[in-house]
């Protein structure tokens, strides 16, 4: 059945009208991506690779083995439907999903794929029972050629496009998130926002339509369009005894009012024992680029300005992965130290830097070597010791023997 056949199949399932009744007002894909959920269609969401990426599924139960995803590959002509976790999962056979399978988790009922890549486009259904929770049309749109842009770097975002392909007159432009808070407060710093790559009929009352799922819909090959990262400065007052309101992260769909999602920090505390000059990147847990993320090395903050005022500096933070992987490359000695990252501002990781010289390798591989040498040495005297006893308790009792024979 042809990939998109198999989604008209689904719309006319007598379980999707309760979906699609679920589905009819804006929903949120966590990390605050553009949801696109018109009545009586399925959610279009677009992603970032290299980014996690989560699909909610609103009522499902939250308990173990009450859902389950399945998974449509739209990139195949004869898709069918593949579970991906959850109830009755072993049904996965295909080779080629076996990748995506395994960097996909539950934190029920909801689904998380980790570093996503663009091959994972496809149909996302949640599932309980006989019952269709969510549908998703997911495009996952390529951070390798993320377009960055903004005050920060001084380089302009995109223009829309016009172009005609396949006799159809088109608008390619771009649909942005709403700007992420500053990564840090009472200091110049930072914030930005993701823009997906998105495209229209100029004529007639076609909805915009993410690029990817556009380009599969039609069979049609739409000229590249990157998607976006937006920076810009910031400077915000800290707040000393924050409301409990304001420990939820707000996100905003595009036209639409601000939706709370609850951060849930994970702290993680590691220490690398690193040769000089070699690389080391540290990847702060809980971030991606839909977070506001900042970094500080001992008690010095680490931002891109001050980054970019070290001439051949050998540090460096990722944007395409919202700066989550903080990198350092030919590490010296005068690297060593603590570095933090923070999320919303709350510490996600701690990472201790230890370099290590070619000499203290050598002391430390001997320092090993003799306390071989000295455990060899003290296990052989063990089993010398142990023989000695053995020997003297055999004579004993041969001696024993031969008195009681002589006595009788």
């Amino acid at each position: 059945m042809d990939g998109w056949l198999a989604w008209t199949a689904l719309r006319r399932s007598p379980t999707l009208p309760i979906a699609l009744l679920l589905l009819t007002g804006a929903r949120l894909a966590w990390g605050g991506t553009s949801v696109a959920c018109y009545p009586n269609r399925p959610c279009q969401v677009p992603f970032l690779t290299k980014n996690p990426a989560t699909l909610l599924c609103p009522n499902g139960p939250t308990h173990p083995g009450g859902v389950a995803w399945v998974y449509y590959n739209l990139t195949e002509p004869d898709t069918k439907a593949m579970v991906l976790v959850g109830t009755g999962e072993d049904t996965l056979k295909v080779e080629a999903l076996l990748d995506l399978r395994a960097r996909c988790m539950l934190s029920w009922p909801h689904l998380v794929i980790r570093s996503a890549t663009v091959r994972d486009a496809g149909v996302y259904l949640c599932k309980s029972g006989n019952r269709t929770l969510a549908y998703y049309e997911v495009d996952m749109q390529d951070a390798e050629n993320v377009h960055i842009s903004g005050k920060s770097v001084g380089v302009s975002s995109l223009p829309s496009r016009f172009l005609e392909v396949g006799g159809l007159h088109l608008e390619v432009f771009t649909v942005w998130n709403a700007w992420e808070d500053c990564d840090r407060c009472g200091v110049p710093a930072e914030r930005r926002r993701v823009g997906f790559c998105y495209v229209r009929e100029v004529l007639g009352d076609q909805r915009p339509v993410p690029c990817g799922l556009w380009a599969l819909a039609k069979r049609l090959l739409l000229p590249g369009r990157p998607p976006e990262l937006g920076l810009e400065p910031c400077i915000v007052p800290c707040v000393t005894s924050p409301p409990f309101v304001a420990r939820f992260r707000k996100l905003e769909l595009p036209g639409r009012k601000f939706v709370p999602l609850q951060h849930s920090g994970v702290l993680l505390i590691d220490t690398y024992l690193v040769n000089v000059n070699g690389n080391v990147s540290f990847k702060c847990p809980g971030a991606s680029v839909y977070t506001p993320v900042s970094w500080r090395r001992n008690s010095t903050d680490v931002s891109r300005a001050n980054l970019s005022r070290r001439r051949g500096s050998t540090h460096a933070l990722d944007d395409v992965t919202g700066r989550s992987i903080y990198t350092i490359k030919g590490v010296q000695r005068a690297d060593e130290g603590v570095y933090r990252c923070y999320v919303s501002e709350e510490l996600a990781g701690s990472f201790h830097l230890k370099v290590l010289e070619p000499n203290e390798r050598r002391a430390a591989a001997g320092t090993s070597a003799m306390g071989l040498v000295w455990y060899t040495l003290a296990a052989l005297a063990l089993i010398s010791v142990l023989m000695v006893f053995l020997t003297f308790l055999y004579t004993y009792c041969a001696q024993v023997r031969r008195h009681q024979v002589v006595h009788w």
